[in-house]
């Protein structure tokens, strides 16, 4: 994760205090750092697609759920989401906001980094040049916007031209 994503992702953080409970982590193998660290008190899960890295050890308080979370069923209720640097690499990111809302409960908090308008293409595998096989898209404010609204969250998307990202912090409602 680069730093840009990573300083929004500390700022919802500093803002929103501690969370205790149950956070999902969409896409979270870690390639190059995560955000699960912000929020310490809550028991993680993780949903990835990709076997977990092995190169970094999970935490005490994560479980780690290799499956596609655009079909997954959440089987428990959480109180915060995250999905960081996953929307531009799949087809089915919309299928992905409603695995959120499914997870959620009322009032949970989603939180969403992704690649904006502008964004270089690059790997989900490692960050790198992307490979012919892989899937890019990059995910402007107003669509995310328009998405997470029809699948029942309130949220103000942000583009940041420094780094081309899209951002949010949504609510569900």
């Amino acid at each position: 994760m680069h730093e840009q994503a990573k300083e929004f992702c500390s700022q919802i953080a500093r803002e929103t205090g501690d969370f205790h409970g149950q956070g999902l982590d969409i896409g979270g193998r870690d390639v190059n750092g995560d955000c699960r660290t912000l929020w310490p008190h809550l028991q993680w899960v993780v949903v990835d697609q990709m076997p977990r890295n092995t190169l970094f050890p999970l935490d005490s308080n994560v479980t780690y759920i290799e499956t596609d979370a655009s079909t997954w069923e959440p089987q428990s209720v959480f109180d915060l989401v995250l999905c960081t640097e996953v929307f531009e690499h799949t087809s089915e990111w919309i299928k992905i906001i409603e695995t959120a809302h499914k997870a959620l409960r009322v009032g949970g908090l989603f939180v969403i980094t992704c690649a904006g308008i502008g964004r270089v293409p690059h790997s989900a595998i490692d960050g790198a040049e992307l490979r012919q096989s892989e899937y890019y898209c990059n995910v402007s404010a107003e669509e995310l916007g328009d998405q997470l609204y029809w699948r029942g969250f309130v949220g103000n998307p942000i583009y940041n031209p420094l780094s081309n990202d899209t951002y949010c912090r949504a609510v569900k409602v």
